[in-house]
């Protein structure tokens, strides 16, 4: 049976180029095929409650993140190499935005980065647990913005 009209008749009707895209993209990037993937590319809320925990679950995250814009090294980091190029093949297909070779690595490079300050290091500079929180976000997003070259004493340096 077709892959078009298996969708079809489940989900509604869907563009062939669309689909074909979509596939062309998971193959060009190794990814899996995913039901959450291509039921946000393209655009069908009905097929919600067939999705399993999991499934709705990631569905959410990746539509949350379809509502901002956001740059290779911070969804590398933030969300991990699976989630990243599956935003970016949803933004391909809704969008018509080309998915660079140079985005790809930015993606596959931020997702191995780690944070180089941890809890201990902020907590005895701060009088709250709140603030010592909004000071490591802080720093985060400045390391994330430095590309993630700024060292653990320029981190440290930010606190004051």
């Amino acid at each position: 049976m077709d892959k078009v009209n298996l969708y079809e008749r489940v989900l509604g009707i869907h563009s062939k180029a669309s689909l074909l895209k979509i596939e062309k993209l998971e193959s060009k990037y190794n990814l899996t095929p995913c039901l959450v993937r291509r039921l946000l590319a393209l655009g069908i809320k009905t097929a919600i409650p067939l999705l399993f925990k999991k499934e709705k679950k990631y569905f959410n995250q990746l539509s949350n993140l379809l509502n901002f814009e956001h740059n290779p090294d911070y969804l590398g980091y933030k969300v991990g190499e699976k989630a990243s190029l599956d935003f970016f093949t949803i933004k391909a297909i809704k969008e018509r935005i080309t998915i660079t070779t140079k985005d790809v690595e930015k993606i596959k490079n931020a997702s191995k980065k780690v944070f180089p300050i941890r809890f201990s290091d902020v907590q005895p500079f701060t009088k709250s647990l709140i603030i010592t929180k909004e000071k490591i976000n802080s720093m985060e997003s400045f390391w994330i913005k430095s590309g993630f070259k700024a060292s653990k004493d320029e981190l440290l340096g930010l606190i004051n």
